[in-house]
């Protein structure tokens, strides 16, 4: 679909919709902007090798990014997911070529202007005789400095953010292997667990060490009055239990 914002007409009072520089192609990629003061804005990302900032206000777009086609590819990135940081410092994309993409939106020093550029990515080969799959879910950690890749190869990939001299980077952990392939994820507030949902309709549990950079499978439900999950709940599981 191609992004509609309502707008109201003058002369019938009726609401109608309007495209305002929509995508070229499929949109899956989503993102809001957690920054005070900046909350209007959200992000979009699509099939057509570009991720839009729009204006809620305005309801317009503001920015566009487009990415470079990497070497050996033959068809720009489809961004499969987005997601922004909770401090507001990163958005990071994910695509369907198993690229997850690093993008900031920062003040310019001399005019001010807040500009959409990429700071660094990674690539997640797929195994030999493998065909490249895609990333299917992305959540930073509670306080932005790691970030957690569901990927449709059965692996859950944690990265460190670390800002270097040569710029940030993405350091990748051991990966973590499932048995059927992560679909959604969630840490907890304290970012000591890790929890996924698979597609054999699984919640996986993981204790993490943030400091060494490791993780343990934990084969039980943490207990509730101790561990306190961020963000969105699992799209299944006690945490969305209804009265049934």
């Amino acid at each position: 679909p191609i992004p509609c914002v309502p707008w109201q007409s003058q002369t019938s009072g009726q609401y109608q919709r309007r495209v305002h520089g929509g995508h070229d192609g499929q949109i899956w990629g989503l993102a809001t902007c957690p920054i005070e003061g900046f909350e209007r804005y959200f992000l979009t990302g699509g099939y057509d090798n570009v991720v839009k900032l729009w204006d809620a206000d305005a309801r317009a777009v503001v920015d566009t990014y487009e990415f470079e086609i990497p070497a050996g590819q033959r068809k720009g990135e489809e961004i499969h997911n987005c997601v922004w940081s909770t401090d507001g410092r990163f958005i990071a994309c994910g695509t369907t070529s198993s690229r997850v993409y690093l993008l900031t939106w920062e003040a310019d020093e001399e005019s001010g202007d807040r500009r959409l550029e990429v700071a660094c990515s990674h690539y997640m080969p797929p195994k030999d005789g493998r065909e490249t799959e895609e990333v299917s879910y992305l959540r930073f950690s509670p306080n932005g400095s790691e970030l957690a890749v569901a990927h449709m190869d059965s692996n859950l990939y944690i990265f460190t953010i670390e800002d270097t001299e040569d710029g940030v980077n993405l350091a990748p952990w051991e990966p973590l292997n499932h048995r059927a392939a992560p679909t959604h994820i969630q840490w907890s507030g304290d970012s000591k667990f890790v929890k996924t949902f698979t597609r054999d309709y699984e919640v996986v549990h993981y204790q993490v060490d943030v400091e060494k950079r490791r993780t343990v499978f934990y084969p039980y439900i943490p207990d509730p009055d101790h561990v306190r999950w961020a963000d969105d709940p699992l799209i299944a599981g006690w945490d969305v239990q209804g009265c049934y």
